[in-house]
């Protein structure tokens, strides 16, 4: 880590470290997800472009949804690991036990990321919407487990 080059700031006049900016927004992250959110996972976030964590919730969930690579992710593309067949008004959801659950499979980072309480409400709601009366609750699920 020692060897890496530095950079001359000419405003501040100081030396850096080149790539200090991301890892400083790994740390951002790390101290945002708690201890148990690695810097692997971090890294993860950044190298997928991820929006930084200030900015609005839709947006959050909106950038994670879309680049997230992960068996969860919900894209158009790939509605029917959800979906039998198209997106349609009353189209049934895959993995819905009857009590009206849904399960979804992430990998760590997914479901460290998905476990935030204000996450889990807002795809509960959006799949409400698209699904209404079927779905009641969300079971996130890793691979480990």
């Amino acid at each position: 880590m020692d060897e890496l080059k530095e950079e001359h700031n000419w405003r501040t006049g100081e030396m850096r470290k080149l790539g200090w900016k991301e890892r400083q927004r790994e740390q951002s992250l790390i101290d945002f997800f708690g201890s148990a959110f690695g810097p692997s996972e971090a890294s993860h976030l950044i190298r997928n472009d991820s929006a930084p964590i200030q900015g609005s919730l839709n947006n959050i969930v909106n950038k994670f949804e879309k680049k997230l690579n992960n068996p969860a992710r919900i894209l158009q593309e790939e509605w029917d690991q959800y979906v039998s067949g198209p997106l349609v008004e009353h189209s049934r959801p895959k993995f819905l036990r009857p009590d009206g659950a849904m399960i979804i499979e992430g990998d760590n980072s997914t479901y460290t990321y998905s476990l935030r309480s204000y996450y889990s409400r807002e795809l509960l709601m959006r799949l409400q919407q698209r699904f209404p009366g079927q779905v009641k609750s969300i079971i996130f699920v890793t691979a480990k487990t």
